[in-house]
């Protein structure tokens, strides 16, 4: 099934199978199901095709951010501060913690990512 521009497996309930779009938390889901009157234990193959229209509405209207618009929006947010040369925008350039986190001994997987990042990049630069 898809809805909100995400593969969604029918045999999930609506709580778990919103989660899978990238933008949508527990409290906006419980959010959504409250207002639209929907139970989240009810199953995507069980709801018929006015309630997830409802859900598609009920998105656009909250103004919430999905998929490819939020993460540009992110990306954008990451350049902005970039830009302007702010200390977290250092941080985010260099690939490290930006949240004031221990770098010594810990932030391993943040500087493996970074790392990986590099290396990708100069692969594809030869």
């Amino acid at each position: 099934m898809f809805l909100l521009r995400t593969n969604i497996n029918p045999n999930q309930n609506i709580q778990s199978g919103l989660k899978r779009v990238y933008g949508l938390n527990n409290a906006l889901i419980l959010q959504l199901c409250r207002e639209l009157g929907l139970n989240t234990a009810l199953k995507f193959k069980d709801v018929k095709k006015s309630q997830l229209g409802l859900i598609t509405k009920w998105v656009d209207e909250k103004n919430v951010l999905i998929k490819d618009d939020l993460q540009k929006f992110v990306l954008d947010n990451k350049k902005q501060l970039i830009g302007i040369k702010t200390y977290r925008g250092s941080r985010h350039k260099e690939g490290l913690p930006t949240r004031g986190q221990r770098t010594h001994t810990n932030a391993r997987t943040q500087r493996k990512l970074t790392s990986f990042k590099s290396k990708k990049k100069n692969i594809q630069k030869t």
